[in-house]
């Protein structure tokens, strides 16, 4: 295997991004390493579910956002493994929503994507993902939310608890909210991931245009 030499390219859309990656491993000999469609990264999910049900043993339901499926099939895997009964209520947004029309389908079927501010759970899926078969068979519903529960989630996130969590980071939390007469009374662990957000897109997305700072 060559090593690759450091360098940084960005790209306006992820799958620009991801063509590119691919493209450059393989004319250096290199592995891509997909975010999503992977074994490792899937088992590295799982650890998500051991945490939770470590904590709190009597988890009923676990929210979790669900882009290419990494995530929510590991948490999905182990946390049946362990509790049968339990519940993944895995949450995509409205403008991306490539699961959820699989999970009617019940299959891979063309999806219309449009612009997301949660860039990180939204974009183009391989069909051939190992995540499909772990999201069809083992995720008990996939929920839409909108680009407008995803923003007051993040406002949610600091007003409640103090925490600047991306918008991809905060799909469950915006599945909570919206969900919530159908989780009341039920024990619901909802995961959170991910703060990588600048101040200036934090602002933007939180505030009205007429309170940015100057």
């Amino acid at each position: 295997m060559k090593r690759c030499g450091a360098r940084i390219e960005f790209y306006d859309e992820i799958e620009a991004a991801r063509q590119a990656a691919l493209a450059n491993a393989e004319q250096a000999g290199a592995t891509f390493v997909s975010a999503y469609a992977n074994l490792q990264m899937i088992a590295g999910g799982g650890t998500v579910g051991l945490e939770v049900l470590n904590e709190w043993i009597d988890t009923e339901v676990i929210l979790v956002g669900i882009g290419g499926g990494g995530l929510a099939s590991g948490i999905a895997t182990v946390a049946k493994a362990i509790n049968p009964a339990i519940e993944i209520w895995a949450v995509q947004s409205e403008a991306s929503p490539t699961f959820i029309r699989w999970k009617e389908a019940g299959e891979p079927v063309n999806v219309h994507l449009a612009e997301s501010i949660a860039e990180g759970i939204s974009g183009f899926i391989e069909p051939s993902t190992e995540t499909w078969p772990i999201v069809r068979d083992h995720i008990d519903r996939i929920l839409p939310v909108s680009e407008s529960e995803i923003r007051k989630a993040i406002f949610w996130m600091l007003d409640h608890h103090q925490q600047v969590v991306e918008p991809s980071g905060v799909a469950a939390v915006a599945g909570g909210i919206r969900y919530a007469g159908e989780l009341a009374g039920r024990r619901t662990a909802v995961v959170v991931t991910g703060g990588n957000i600048s101040g200036d897109r934090y602002r933007s997305l939180t505030l009205p245009p007429n309170l940015y700072p100057t």
